[in-house]
């Protein structure tokens, strides 16, 4: 279990924004998976910053309090699985 937020910078008009959904999907399922749901306390929390720092674009902030990467890393290696996820790579592609 663990508590989110989406927080928009306030000169944003949200009206105007149009984010196609698997954008920011493979970022945040990552942070729910990688590290909030490995922390062992279960109180996870992500927060989702969107901010415009010129005209013409939108910057977006995936955060989470999870276990973070270096702890993350350790576990993937002790895994037996060899699953390679390619979630990130084809948004980032993108």
């Amino acid at each position: 279990m663990f508590t989110f937020l989406f927080d928009f910078e306030h000169k944003i008009v949200l009206q105007f924004v149009h984010i196609p959904p698997f954008l920011i999907q493979p970022y945040v399922e990552n942070a729910i998976w990688h590290g909030i749901m490995q922390k062992e306390d279960c109180k996870g929390h992500l927060n989702i910053l969107i901010t415009q720092p010129d005209e013409n674009s939108l910057q977006i902030v995936v955060r989470d309090n999870g276990i973070g990467r270096k702890k993350a890393m350790e576990l993937k290696t002790k895994s037996a699985t060899k699953h390679k996820s390619y979630g990130m790579q084809i948004t980032s592609d993108r």
